[in-house]
């Protein structure tokens, strides 16, 4: 397929809109669309996003779709979600089942004690 302007401006719009608000660890984002010929007709377009980042490790996200746009819409908005958990991992570094099993002194509910000790033992 050839690459249109409204293509290129629609992707353009679609990841700014989903990865806009990430953008300061992001440095590149690069954007592969092929059409497979192997693959049932359900599953027609690939679109693949790349994310680099500094200081974290690189995304990569991989969508099929029947249908172009709907291959970009599916890439950009698990990229956007993947970022988002990426992001907030790095700045949060304790796992939230490790927090509470740092502090189990706090006058925590009876039943919620035995929530977290289940949590915490596996």
């Amino acid at each position: 397929f050839t690459l249109t302007d409204h293509l290129r401006e629609y992707v353009r719009r679609k990841l700014d809109n989903r990865l806009g608000w990430y953008t300061d660890p992001i440095e590149r984002i690069a954007l592969v669309l092929e059409e497979t010929k192997e693959s049932p007709p359900c599953l027609a377009y690939k679109s693949q996003i790349r994310v680099e980042m500094a200081h974290l490790p690189a995304l990569v996200i991989e969508e099929s779709a029947a249908y172009l746009y709907q291959a970009v819409d599916r890439a950009a908005g698990r990229a956007g979600r993947k970022l988002a958990r990426t992001i907030q991992s790095a700045r949060d570094p304790v796992p939230r089942e490790r927090e509470y099993a740092l502090a189990p002194e706090l006058s925590i509910a009876p039943r919620f004690r035995e929530w977290i000790a289940c949590r915490v033992a596996r």
